[in-house]
């Protein structure tokens, strides 16, 4: 087990090390790695440094335009994923549910896709355009609207 992990590690290393597009998540990740770097095998939350709706920069300023997205292992096969953000007051969170998450590739590599399906059947596809344990990067359709965001590991 413990060699596995070690393994496992090395490879996400090494990918890493051996990514030079910054635009592209890095070739050869299996789906449940992608879903290991958005939870960290347990939960994980990511802060919003940037937001983009249809190419126009959103200024993040002040504590109430603060956004995460956080990321957790309910079983080994489903993942639930939610959007934080901060009320006016700056200390209590809105939280609302995204759906079920899921990463594309099935029993191939991850091919540039998270599947977040939410409890009426609606699946919504987030392009994962560059991911790290630490970094992420995806364009989704919110409202309506071209969104692209990047975000930090908290």
């Amino acid at each position: 087990m413990i060699l596995k992990k070690a393994v496992f590690y090395l490879v996400l290393v090494i990918a890493g090390l051996s990514a030079c597009d910054d635009g592209y998540l890095p070739e050869g990740y299996w789906p449940y790695q992608v879903e290991y770097m958005l939870t960290d095998g347990d939960s994980k939350n990511w802060l919003v440094t940037e937001w983009v709706e249809d190419d126009n920069q959103v200024v993040m300023t002040s504590c109430a335009d603060s956004l995460r997205f956080a990321f957790a292992y309910i079983t080994s096969d489903s993942i639930a994923s939610y959007e934080l953000r901060k009320l006016g007051d700056c200390l209590t969170y809105d939280t609302t549910f995204l759906g079920e998450l899921t990463a594309s590739g099935g029993s191939g590599y991850f091919t540039d896709s998270l599947y977040v399906e939410l409890s009426n059947g609606t699946i919504n596809r987030y392009f994962v355009k560059s991911l790290t344990s630490s970094y992420l990067n995806m364009e989704f359709v919110k409202s309506g609207r071209k969104t692209g965001i990047v975000a930090t590991q908290e």
